[in-house]
């Protein structure tokens, strides 16, 4: 892969990555009818952000040959379960509180879930596609 081509695959990973975390926050907001209007919505979105730069970046998730092999999909499961928890942390510093283990159980169900199906959809077309 040239470097044009690695940084096009770079940005569309990332990009929808952060689309996935924001629609992850955005339905739990809706999901308990609370407002975005005060911005308190990044109090979720930044750290869980965060938390899965944190984690996927070591895992390899940014990595032409690993995201487009559907069977390393493991990797953002791993990813989203240790990103989860250190989300509703890193949110404890933000938010000041006790640190809900349920929150953290749905920040990994959910973000798992998104992140998921839009890497398989993406590893299952780009391995197709080679």
């Amino acid at each position: 892969m040239t470097p044009p081509e690695s940084r096009k695959w770079l940005f569309l990973l990332v990009g929808v990555d952060a689309m996935i975390i924001l629609a992850v926050t955005l339905i739990g907001f809706a999901m308990h009818e609370r407002s975005l209007a005060g911005g308190r919505w990044l109090s979720t979105f930044l750290p869980l952000a965060a938390a899965w730069a944190g984690i996927a970046i070591p895992l390899g998730l940014y990595k032409y040959e690993i995201t487009r092999q559907p069977r390393q999909i493991w990797r953002v499961l791993l990813a989203a379960f240790f990103a989860g928890p250190l989300a509703a942390l890193l949110r404890s510093f933000w938010v000041p509180g006790v640190i809900i283990p349920v929150f953290a159980w749905v920040l990994i169900a959910t973000t798992a879930s998104g992140m998921g199906v839009w890497r398989l959809i993406l590893a299952f077309a780009s391995a197709r596609k080679a």
